[in-house]
């Protein structure tokens, strides 16, 4: 099946056929670069290893939804909703995700280089090993965020909401200065 048929298939069939083609084709990688699926329910997707590179998905219902190593450079996430969704390994490189809500998703190892989570809900989420490089998340709900060997160079994480942060000792300066407070 080619990139367009299975474009169809989600967008007239919705997430249960899209998920039962994935099934049946584990090896296919989609590509649904620039698709626009703004507003969708696409609650439980299963989109590992896809391209969703400069998709558009504001304001999209992704709660539990798989997309483990999967491409999302340059997508639109605003407002999004990522519940539970499962991360681990994406590609979310100058990904715009302002107000999107990210609680308890999975974010392990997953590239957010350069990203726009400005306001974004991240309580409970685990971000162990991410790259943060670059990050803008001011005013970002960060409590009882898991951030363990991850990567800060250049984030921005000024009047982000923090409380019960899980960060290796050796990343506190590099915590510090992303938040604009100095550790003595």
């Amino acid at each position: 099946m080619d990139n367009q048929e299975s474009r169809r298939i989600l967008i007239e069939q919705g997430v249960e056929p899209w998920n039962t083609w994935r099934v049946g084709e584990p090896t296919v990688a989609p590509d649904l670069s620039e698709v626009d699926l703004k507003e969708r329910d696409l609650t439980g997707v299963n989109f590992w290893s896809a391209n969703l590179s400069k998709a558009t998905l504001d304001n999209a219902t992704l709660d539990a939804a798989t997309l483990l190593r999967a491409t999302l450079r340059g997508a639109s996430l605003k407002g999004a909703s990522l519940r539970q969704a499962d991360l681990l390994g994406a590609d979310l490189t100058g990904a715009d995700l302002e107000g999107a809500d990210l609680e308890g998703a999975v974010l392990m190892g997953a590239t957010l280089q350069d990203a726009n989570l400005k306001n974004a809900n991240l309580a409970g989420a685990n971000l162990r090993g991410a790259s943060l490089r670059g990050v803008q998340a001011q005013g970002a709900n960060l409590e009882n965020v898991r951030l363990p060997l991850v990567r800060l160079g250049e984030a921005n994480f000024e009047q982000a909401r923090i409380r019960g942060l899980e960060i290796h000792p050796a990343q506190a300066q590099a915590l510090a200065k992303a938040l604009g407070v100095t550790v003595l």
